[in-house]
């Protein structure tokens, strides 16, 4: 069973990869949808293509890379909260060597 909405986005200019949690037998995996974002010209409405000119090849590739290490970080989030660990970005104390503000 795939969420209607993405996880997240990632975006550089017109490029983005969108992230989508889906359920298989062994619990949740992760898939990203590469695209690139044009206007149409006849229409005027955004479309999304999934081809890219040879000159974008490095950016889709550096999103690639984020986009992967972004799923890397949801899988952690996701363990956290099922394991009951703590959730540092909502931790409140003060960082070491710091005393709280009065």
């Amino acid at each position: 069973m795939a969420n209607d909405k993405p996880v997240d986005t990632l975006r550089d200019g017109a490029l983005k990869a969108t992230i989508w949690r889906n359920q298989g037998k062994d619990g949740d995996f992760y898939t990203t949808t590469l695209s690139r974002t044009y206007q149409d010209k006849e229409t005027g409405q955004y479309r999304d293509s999934h081809s890219f000119a040879s000159n974008e090849m490095l950016r889709v590739a550096e999103l690639s890379r984020r986009s992967h290490n972004r799923v890397i970080a949801i899988k952690r989030e996701a363990a956290r909260e099922k394991d009951g660990g703590p959730d540092r970005t909502h931790d409140r104390r003060p960082p070491r060597g710091r005393s709280p503000s009065p």
